[in-house]
């Protein structure tokens, strides 16, 4: 694989898919591959998943904000425009 590549191992609980993997370790081989082996990823993945969504959701509303803070959405945007349920 090429340097800078990640492979996660959803299967590092039961031994892994990959030679490679270690149990419950993140680290990086020789040629700069990072290796996943968490056993408790889905533990994980509810926090990340949380601030991506909340993070989704504050950038959606700047977008419908203007400089002086005032609500201001405009309907022929791709993404405001498909949000708004009603006008």
């Amino acid at each position: 694989m090429k340097p800078g590549s990640v492979v996660v191992d959803l299967a590092a609980e039961a031994g892994g898919n990959c030679p490679l993997t270690r149990k419950d370790e993140k680290y990086v081989t020789d040629n700069g591959v990072t290796m996943i082996g968490y056993s408790d990823l889905p533990s994980r993945l509810a926090g990340q998943a949380s601030g991506l969504y909340s993070n989704n959701v504050v950038k959606l509303l700047q977008s419908m904000v203007d400089k002086e803070n005032v609500l201001h959405y405009d309907l022929e945007d791709d993404v405001t425009g498909r949000a708004i349920v009603t006008n």
